[in-house]
């Protein structure tokens, strides 16, 4: 049977309209996709729906950068706390789609995985809404993983309770003992502690994170399927390594999906204003050296620089370059 999955996706800045559409949006034509940023998707158009027509709007003087991607994924307002600045923003007032799937496939659909869902980063380089495109409860962000070594801890701690004829039940149960503990106690503090209601609501918060990982403990199926043998990445989480960074994470989203930890996943591509620079890549024949994805958008838009837009080219067509190796990497599954 097929199941049931959602990846939210998130690749900054945009593109270009003009570079990104077929003319007269007929993806059937092959012709007009070669000379577009989205050609490596030409072998999955098929199974691509292009939406436009989507307006972005927020309201005047806010930054589109920090807006944008929550906006996008919650559908709802962000407040700008009391002398916030351009990029110091609260969160959305809402949770987000990814979330909401989450929520729907836990307690409608009755499907339970070792993790509820997956946040996958890189390069974000912000704690704040930049960087943040999972929200869980209004105000509240689910903080992306962004070194490729600790996202593979995580993965291969529940993947070898499964493989190799699956876990020691007397694990099993001893985990299921510390929790029964840790909610004895938390009950316990609850009678003897006044509480207002933000602690409160953080205690409420504690509760549902321990009934989450008791549903991955006993989620576990035992498989006699072999182990993975990918080894541990160790490549450090720094920018010169970012094409290093974004396949390995889209490696582990894969591993995740593969051995059906969660069937929800969220993966970001640089935080929203991307700085990432993209030396590895080329435009006539010369490395793109230090000119920052942000900073040529705005050349573009000041009509200045090296023709700048065929270089956004060059970096979009990258992008989906990865987006196409993750839809091969799917139909493997």
């Amino acid at each position: 049977d097929l199941k049931k999955r959602y990846i939210g996706l998130f690749k900054p800045i945009g593109f270009m309209p003009p570079d990104f559409w077929p003319t007269g949006l007929n993806p059937t034509v092959a012709d007009e996709w070669s000379n577009l940023v989205m050609s490596p998707l030409e072998a999955h158009k098929a199974d691509l729906t292009m939406i436009s027509g989507i307006e972005f709007s927020r309201p005047p003087g806010e930054n589109p950068h920090a807006q944008g991607m929550a906006r996008v994924f919650t559908g709802t307002t962000v407040d700008v706390p009391p002398g916030g600045d351009a990029f110091d923003y609260g969160f959305p007032n809402d949770v987000s789609i990814d979330q909401a799937v989450a929520a729907h496939f836990r307690g409608v659909l009755g499907i339970q995985t070792p993790f509820r869902s997956l946040e996958f980063g890189v390069r974000l380089r912000s704690n704040l809404l930049l960087g943040r495109m999972a929200f869980d409860a209004p105000k509240q962000a689910l903080q992306p993983i962004e070194d490729p070594g600790v996202m593979y801890d995580r993965l291969i701690a529940k993947i070898s309770q499964i493989c190799g004829g699956g876990p020691n039940p007397q694990l099993k149960n001893r985990e299921l003992r510390l929790l029964d503990t840790t909610r004895a106690d938390l009950n316990a503090a609850k009678v003897r502690l006044g509480l207002n209601g933000e602690e409160k609501q953080k205690l409420e918060r504690y509760e549902a994170a321990i009934e989450e990982i008791e549903i991955g403990i006993e989620s576990i199926v035992p498989s006699n399927r072999a182990c993975p043998s990918m080894p541990r990445p160790t490549t450090a989480n720094v920018s010169a390594q970012f094409e290093t960074i974004v396949a390995l994470q889209t490696k582990l989203l894969l591993l995740a999906l593969d051995w059906d930890l969660t069937r929800v996943c969220t993966l970001l591509w640089s935080g929203s204003n991307s700085v990432q620079t993209f030396p590895f890549l080329k435009y006539n024949g010369q490395s793109l050296g230090s000119e920052s994805h942000h900073a040529l958008t705005h050349l573009v838009r000041d009509g200045i620089g090296d023709n700048p837009r065929a270089k956004l080219k060059v970096i979009d067509t990258w992008y989906m370059k990865q987006f196409a190796d993750l839809l091969a990497g799917l139909s493997d599954l």
